[in-house]
C-alpha cells in the first residue's frame, strides 16, 4: 500500500492527477473535500466510494456510489479512512477489479489537516502551496520544447571529488570517441531541426581531451544556435593551446567553471578569457563548491520502492540529461555503471536496463525524446532522495562507497 504522508505529497497527487476518486465519504472524505475546495482542486474529485450506500447520492455536489456498482478499472483512487480500514479496502479494491493507481491517507496526515482546518493556522495556506509545487512538478512531467543536454568527453577527472554525482573517482580513464560524437550529433540535429538551448561539455574535467575543441566545433557545426560550454574545474585552462581558444572566441563555445577551494585564482581566469573575447561564468554562482551527497539504496525491498518520489523530488529529472553512444537519459543513471563496475558486490542488485534510456536511431521524433525523458526511469528506484544531503565541505575522495550511501 503506498501512502501519502505529508501535505507536499498530498498536493503534488491532486496536482498529477486531473480526475479523483475517493473511497470513503464520512468525516475525513469530507475533510479530504474541503483540502480540495481550498487548494482549488475541488472539480478533481468527480466520485466518492462506499461499501455500503446510504440515502445520500450527493456529498456537496460530488456524486456518492456504491462499489458493487461501480466499473472504472483504471481510476485514480485516494482511500479517506483511516489505516484501520486499509487491508479491507485495499482487499475490496482488488475484488472490483480495480487496477490503475491508489493512495491511502496515513493516520499522521489526517491529523495534520484536521489540526490546521480546526485551528485554521493563516501560515497554511493549501492554494498557496498548490501553486508552489505545480510549476516544480510540470517542469519534471510535461515534454520539454528544446533541448539542453551534456555530453562527456572523458570519464575520468583531474580533481577526484568525494561524492562525485559523475562518479569520476570511480571511473577508469575514457575519451569519447569523436566519430561517434559526430554521429550521435548529426541525427539529434536532424531530429530536432538543429535546435538546442543549452549544450554543456562536460566529464570528468573535459580539457583532459587533448582535442577537447573539436568536440566544440562538431557541436557548433550542427546546432548553430545553442549556447554551448565546456564545464570545467579550470585547472587545465590556461594549458590549452592558443586554437583551442581562437576556436571558442570563433565558434561562440563559453566556459563555466566550478570554483574549488583549491589554489586557483577563478577571477584570475575569467579576466584572462575576456581578454581574449570568449565568454564565461561560474557554474553555480561564484559561491565556492560544496558537496552534495545523493543516496543510492543498493537493493530495494520491493519493485514498489518510490522511483515516482524520487524522480519528482529530483533536482534533475528531466533536467541533467546527457547524450552517450546514441544514448539520452537521466546524467547519474547514465554515469551509474563507473560506481556499479567498482562496487561490484555492493552493487549486485543493481543496474541500467533498457528501459532507462531512449535510442536516439530509434526515435521516430524529437517529441519522442522529449516525452521519455519527462517520466520516471526503472533506475530511480536505486535513489533514495529523502536522505540526499547539501552543503557538504569539498574534500577528495577516498573511494568510499560511504560517500554515496
Amino acid at each position: 500500500m503506498e501512502k501519502i504522508n505529508t501535505l507536499q505529497e498530498l498536493c503534488r497527487f491532486f496536482v498529477l492527477h486531473q480526475k479523483i476518486v475517493c473511497f470513503g465519504a464520512g468525516n475525513i472524505g469530507r475533510l479530504i473535500l474541503s483540502f480540495a475546495r481550498k487548494s482549488g482542486n475541488i472539480e478533481k474529485i468527480e466520485n466518492f466510494l462506499v461499501s455500503e450506500k446510504g440515502d445520500e447520492d450527493t456529498i456537496v455536489g460530488v456524486k456518492v456510489t456504491d462499489i458493487k456498482e461501480w466499473r472504472s478499472e483504471r481510476a485514480i483512487v485516494l482511500v479517506t479512512t483511516t489505516e484501520q480500514f486499509h487491508e479491507e479496502i485495499e482487499n475490496t479494491l482488488n475484488q472490483s477489479g480495480h487496477t490503475g493507481i491508489r493512495k491511502y491517507l496515513s493516520d499522521e496526515l489526517i491529523s495534520m489537516i484536521r489540526y490546521f482546518e480546526k485551528t485554521a493556522v493563516p501560515s497554511i495556506n493549501f492554494a498557496t502551496m498548490m501553486r508552489q509545487r505545480v510549476d516544480d512538478v510540470l517542469d519534471k512531467v510535461m515534454p520539454r520544447q528544446q533541448l539542453a543536454f551534456s555530453v562527456h568527453l572523458c570519464e575520468h577527472c583531474n580533481l577526484n571529488c568525494a561524492g562525485c554525482n559523475n562518479f569520476s573517482p570511480l571511473a577508469k580513464e575514457q575519451f569519447t570517441d569523436i566519430d561517434s560524437f559526430e554521429s550521435d550529433f548529426k541525427r539529434l540535429s536532424k531530429l530536432s531541426g538543429g535546435d538546442a538551448y543549452r549544450i554543456q561539455l562536460a566529464g570528468g574535467e573535459p580539457l583532459l581531451n587533448p582535442v577537447a575543441i573539436e568536440y566544440a566545433v562538431i557541436a557548433r557545426n550542427y546546432f548553430p544556435y545553442a549556447r554551448i560550454s565546456f564545464i570545467t574545474n579550470g585547472l587545465l585552462l590556461k594549458k590549452q593551446r592558443e586554437d583551442f581558444f581562437d576556436n571558442c572566441k570563433k565558434y561562440r563555445i563559453d566556459i563555466d567553471m566550478t570554483p574549488y577551494p583549491i589554489n586557483l585564482d577563478y577571477e584570475e581566469l575569467g579576466s584572462f578569457l575576456e581578454k581574449r573575447g570568449i565568454g564565461w561564468k561560474y557554474q553555480n554562482g561564484s559561491m565556492v563548491k560544496k558537496m552534495r551527497k545523493e543516496v543510492f539504496l543498493l537493493n530495494p525491498d520491493t519493485p514498489k520502492s518510490p522511483a515516482t518520489h524520487n524522480f519528482l523530488n529530483c533536482y534533475m529529472a528531466n533536467e541533467c540529461v546527457l547524450l552517450s553512444e546514441g544514448k539520452m537519459m537521466c546524467t547519474k543513471i547514465a554515469c551509474a555503471h563507473h560506481f556499479i563496475d567498482y562496487f561490484k558486490d555492493e552493487c549486485a542488485h543493481m543496474y541500467v536496463s533498457p528501459r532507462d534510456y531512449i535510442d536516439i536511431y530509434k526515435a521516430d521524433s524529437i517529441d519522442e525524446i522529449f516525452r521519455f525523458l519527462a517520466s520516471p526511469f526503472p533506475f530511480c528506484r536505486f535513489c533514495n532522495v529523502d536522505r540526499n544531503l547539501d552543503g557538504i565541505p569539498w574534500k577528495l575522495s577516498d573511494c568510499n562507497i560511504a560517500e554515496w550511501t
